[in-house]
């Protein structure tokens, strides 16, 4: 992978770890090019939310029943939701609200 940024290669990474660990949104996906990789896991989008929020709530499984009450119209609870754990997982600021967003 010479030639490659530390952001791909971290992006590649990630990915590998999420497959190894039976992650149910990356099933199917066989993104070989690293920056396909990095898209999907640093680009704002819906498939990267579900992936935070799977990555959350394997973490803290309560999260998952948190998650699910929350409507798909109330994106910015999801958000503030997304980054208070992970101010408490000490992975941003508490009000790092535009790292997540979609």
């Amino acid at each position: 992978m010479a030639g490659k940024s530390k952001e791909q290669l971290l992006s590649v990474r990630v990915y590998n770890t999420l497959q190894s660990l039976g992650c149910p949104l990356v099933d199917g996906l066989y993104l070989r090019e690293p920056d396909s990789v990095r898209e999907l896991l640093c680009s704002p989008s819906l498939h990267r939310t579900d992936i935070l929020k799977w990555i959350c709530a394997s973490i803290c499984p309560s999260l998952k029943e948190k998650f699910s009450t929350i409507k798909a119209t109330q994106n910015e609870d999801l958000v503030q939701e997304l980054a208070r754990f992970g101010y408490e997982m000490m992975l941003c600021k508490a009000n790092d609200q535009d790292l997540i967003k979609v």
